[in-house]
Formats: C-alpha cells, sequence, structure tokens
C-alpha cells in the first residue's frame, strides 16, 4: 500500500465522522469545548479499536503467513470489494439527499455513540483492508487518530456556523474517494493477474 492509498481511505473513512459531527454541530445552541473533548473521545477510541481490530483479523496466522498467491489474490479482490460496497453506502446517501430538521438541542452522547459505532463498522472493514495491503498498523492508527480529532472538531465547529448543509457534497466525496481506492486495488495489485 502507498501513501495514495491510505490517505484515500482515511480521507473517506473521515467524511463519515464528520458529517455526524457536523449534524450534532448544527443542533446546538453554543459550542462547550467539553461536550466537543467528549465526542471526540468517543470517535477516537472506537475508530482505533475497529481499525485495529480489522487489521488484526486480516492478519491471522492462515492469511499472514500464507505463501499461495491465490489467496493473497482473493484478499486483494475482497479489498476492492469492501472499498466498492462503502462507496455504493455513501454515493446512496449523497443521493438519496434526507430532509434534516435543525432544532436546537444539547450533545446526546447515547446518540453519538450509536453513530459513531455505526461508522465503527466502516472503519472495521477499512482496517480489513488495510491489513490485507500489507500496511502498518501504526501508521493507520496515527492517521486515522489525527483525521478523526479534525473531522469531530471541525464538524461541530463548521456545522454550529452553518448547519449541515455540506451533507451531500461530503458523501459524495467520500463515495468517490472509496471507489478510487477499490479501482487503485484492482489496477495495482489484480490487473497482472487478470
Amino acid at each position: 500500500m502507498n501513501l495514495v492509498e491510505a490517505l484515500l481511505i482515511v480521507a473517506g473513512l473521515s467524511m463519515n465522522v464528520f458529517l455526524v459531527s457536523e449534524y450534532e454541530g448544527s443542533m446546538l445552541p453554543g459550542i462547550r469545548k467539553k461536550a466537543v473533548a467528549i465526542v471526540c473521545a468517543i470517535f477516537f477510541l472506537l475508530q482505533m479499536s475497529a481499525m485495529y481490530g480489522g487489521y488484526r483479523l486480516a492478519n491471522i496466522p492462515f492469511l499472514a503467513s500464507s505463501v499461495s498467491i491465490d489467496l493473497k489474490q482473493m484478499c486483494y479482490f475482497l479489498a476492492a470489494v469492501i472499498f466498492f460496497g462503502l462507496a455504493a453506502f455513501m454515493i446512496t446517501k449523497a443521493v438519496r439527499r434526507e430532509v434534516i430538521i435543525e432544532k436546537a438541542s444539547e450533545i446526546r452522547y447515547l446518540k453519538i455513540l450509536a453513530k459513531a459505532a455505526v461508522i465503527a463498522v466502516f472503519t472495521f472493514l477499512a482496517g480489513i483492508c488495510w491489513g490485507f495491503l500489507g500496511q502498518e498498523i501504526g501508521l493507520a492508527c496515527i492517521t486515522i487518530a489525527c483525521a478523526t480529532i479534525l473531522a469531530v472538531i471541525v464538524g461541530v465547529y463548521l456545522g454550529y456556523r452553518e448547519g449541515a448543509i455540506f451533507r451531500t457534497g461530503f458523501y459524495l466525496a467520500g463515495g468517490i474517494l472509496f471507489f478510487i481506492a477499490g479501482m487503485d486495488v484492482i489496477l495495482r495489485y489484480l490487473r497482472p493477474q487478470l
């Protein structure tokens, strides 16, 4: 895996975190730094756990120590399918254009936790891809941690100031990034074998 692939994955995952944060920020009557820090911590812990869990699953001894070219090709194929699935989900969300009714309320941490858990499923799948493509988990954790915290902070503040007006564009952008990552896997890892 090269730097471009890593950035595509991290940027795509960060779009989901940003969108949840933007939505929550659009509902706030005012921003409290402690609340933003708690939201950062929730997303940070779930994203790190999911990335590491997916990576570890992809590196179970049977897969990691195998020298079978067919097994490696299957892992690359699964990585591409996962990326295309994530792309399809995000593009579908963009096309659907859900109506957002903004009403002032404080951050509801259980709701944030539930949304963060759903996003963690995507991160878990991306962690599997990360492991299949042979990237180090340290780089994954550092980049996901930085991107997650940045996405939460920017999302909350932008949502507070502008509302949830960027949802469609960010879902579409995230879908496109995952689609490009899937195509990159096909062209870089599978094409020579086709």
